[in-house]
């Protein structure tokens, strides 16, 4: 056999040899409709994860518009931007380590590798979170060394202290679910995601509609959320 048919094992085999090793044969080519639908169906339940994800932060906004105080409503908006770039990115960029590395594992069936790999993504979403404790304390002189107004600045403060535990499930939650992606069980995260939105709903109106604790309501609604969705 020509040995220029195999496929690359190395990405240098494929530049040096394009047409040779790039050429799939026909036979294990799929159909252009199967492979748009394997992509749909892994992309649909992810879809409804991310969406299920951002409505969350919709209904924090939700009931803190039904205040009617304007300076909460703009503080929660970005306030929430901060806990995107300090907890959501953080947590979601070292979970991508795992999806991709896990991914490879479990699918060479080399299941200690990938124990190792859920394992190690948790001690570094703990590390990870140490730094965002230290962002999130440090949020209201960032704000006021950057000239933000001083309501805007105590506001956010308060928004991130409170949601410290939201902070600490979201890594763990992330990790859960590249964990569960690794094992094309997609649907799973869409599922449990989805559960976290009734439960939010309930907790805000707790806190910020009977108890009035506004942003600080916010940060422990949520966290309560995704530390339900972590136990599920």
């Amino acid at each position: 056999m020509n040995p220029l048919s195999k496929p690359p094992r190395l990405m240098s085999e494929a530049l040096l040899f394009p047409q040779e090793t790039l050429q799939p044969t026909e036979e294990r080519t799929p159909k252009p409709e199967n492979i748009a639908l394997k992509v749909i169906k892994s992309a649909f339940p992810m879809i409804l994860f991310n969406v299920s994800l951002m409505l969350l932060d919709t209904i924090s906004l939700y009931f803190i518009g039904l205040q009617n105080n304007e300076n909460l409503l703009s503080s929660l908006g970005f306030g929430i931007t901060f806990q995107q770039a300090f907890s959501q990115a953080i947590a979601t960029g070292i979970a991508l380590g795992l999806s991709v590395y896990g991914s490879q594992s479990y699918g060479a069936k080399n299941f200690q590798l990938f124990n190792d790999y859920f394992k190690y993504t948790l001690l570094i979403q703990l590390l990870a979170f140490s730094l965002t404790v230290v962002l999130s304390l440090s949020c209201k002189d960032l704000l006021i060394l950057a000239h933000f107004e001083e309501y805007l600045a105590q506001n956010v403060d308060t928004l991130m202290v409170s949601s410290l535990p939201c902070f600490f499930f979201m890594g763990l939650y992330q990790t859960f679910i590249a964990y569960f992606s690794c094992q094309n069980s997609f649907y799973i995260n869409a599922f449990l995601t989805m559960l976290g939105l009734p439960i939010h709903w309930s907790f805000c109106r707790l806190f910020v509609d009977e108890l009035g604790l506004e942003l600080s309501g916010i940060g422990f609604s949520k966290g309560i959320t995704l530390g339900a969705l972590v136990l599920m």
